[in-house]
Parts: C-alpha cells; sequence; structure tokens
C-alpha cells in the first residue's frame, strides 16, 4: 500500500513540473526597421505541435531556438497584388525565408484561375513540379521531397526545388509549401531555403533530417498554422 501511494505522489509531482511549451520572441515589423516529378508521398502525419507564435488571426509552430525572433510585415495591395500579411524569420541558418499569407478572392480578383493548379495539386491531379511560385513568380525546374501536409485548417503541398527564372532564381534549393485553408478564403505561401550535400533530383529520396535546416522542422511550422475566418 505504502509503495502503491508512493508511486502516485510521484507520477503528481511529475506532472505538476512539466514546463509549458516556450513561446518564440515574435514582435511587428517597423516600417521603418530594419519550400523529382512524382506524386506526393503518402506518409502517416505526426500532429504538429501546438502553435507558440501568433499575430492577430494568425497563428504557428516555431522550433525553440530555431530562430531568434519571428516579424511580420502587413504589405499594402498593388496593382499586380493584394494586400497580404508577411512573417520574417531572423536568426534563420541560410537566406532569407517568407511565409505569407493571402486573400484568395482578392488574388483571384486580380489574376483569375491563379489558384487552379495548386487546387488540380491537393486533389490528386496533378503534380507539384507543375506548380509555380505567383509571388514574386518564377517556374520550378522538379519537385522533389513531395509531400502534402494537413494543417488545422486546410491542406497544402510541401516540396524541395529550384527556381530558374524570376527574383528567386538565385535562391539555390528551397523548400516550397503551397496550401488553402478549407473556407477558401486564405492561400500560404512558404519559401524557405534549404541546402544538401546533394543537388536538383538527387535530393528526392533523402532523410529529412539530413537537409538543413531539417525539413520536419519547417512541416512543423506550415503543418500548426491556424488562420481564423474573416
Amino acid at each position: 500500500m505504502r509503495q502503491w501511494v508512493a508511486a502516485v505522489i510521484v507520477v503528481w509531482l511529475a506532472a505538476c513540473g512539466t514546463d509549458p511549451t516556450p513561446e518564440v520572441n515574435f514582435s511587428p515589423l517597423r516600417p521603418t526597421a530594419e519550400i523529382v516529378e512524382q506524386q506526393p508521398e503518402t506518409v502517416e502525419e505526426q500532429p504538429a505541435p501546438a502553435p507558440n507564435t501568433a499575430f492577430e488571426d494568425v497563428r504557428f509552430y516555431v522550433e525553440p531556438g530555431f530562430v531568434r525572433s519571428v516579424d511580420y510585415r502587413p504589405l499594402p495591395a498593388t496593382e499586380t497584388l493584394p494586400s497580404t500579411l508577411e512573417f520574417e524569420f531572423n536568426g534563420y541558418p541560410i537566406g532569407i525565408p517568407r511565409l505569407t499569407i493571402y486573400p484568395v478572392a482578392d488574388f483571384e480578383a486580380i489574376s483569375p484561375g491563379v489558384f487552379a493548379p495548386l487546387r488540380a495539386v491537393l486533389d490528386g491531379s496533378a503534380d507539384a513540379a507543375s506548380l509555380s511560385i505567383p509571388d514574386p513568380g518564377g517556374t520550378s525546374t522538379f519537385a522533389a521531397q513531395q509531400q502534402q501536409i494537413t494543417f488545422p485548417v486546410g491542406e497544402g503541398i510541401r516540396y524541395v526545388t529550384q527556381i530558374d527564372d524570376g527574383p528567386l532564381a538565385d535562391m539555390g534549393l528551397v523548400y516550397v509549401f503551397q496550401g488553402l485553408t478549407t473556407d477558401g478564403t486564405s492561400y500560404i505561401l512558404g519559401i524557405f531555403p534549404v541546402s544538401h550535400p546533394e543537388s536538383g533530383t538527387q535530393t528526392e529520396g533523402q532523410p529529412p533530417e539530413s537537409f538543413t535546416p531539417n525539413l520536419r522542422v519547417l512541416d512543423d511550422t506550415v503543418g500548426s498554422l491556424v488562420i481564423a475566418s474573416p
């Protein structure tokens, strides 16, 4: 009996000592301040961690210690693009990544049918290699490491590629995530530079942890996205 009571006390003390998920330093970016042609991989998805980074109606998870901080920057509409919300990852290990949220209706009003290729990929009738980058523009030369990712309010496709034209042509290997919320209101574009000892289509089949950064770390971020409906 004494041993049973002691075990209960030990379990209770361990539960009380559990630390909450640490929060990432998150601050607004002041105006003046300074992601091989194939079918998407079928894998058993693990639940993404709970979001620890938030701005207004957008929340997502960033592995503690992965970056120094996350800044956000609302961007006004232009003649070719709708207003957007862009997140910047300070201290990212390679290059300059971006995670951007776009209003679907406004984007389609400017560029009708712009998301038809993505919808075809998500319903399994097309390959991610057919996708272009709508902003700032660019065409993929291949699409390795394809995997569909379901996040709390939608679905998307991630893949590793290189962009052969446009402003992103000099970025080298990139992890790209393109997704749509279930309610059809938001489009998510994530572009994260990555590196690997192999290049091009040779990156297909390589373990996620053999990339820098680990692809699973980026999967956790996009897989945890929560965007409130307008």
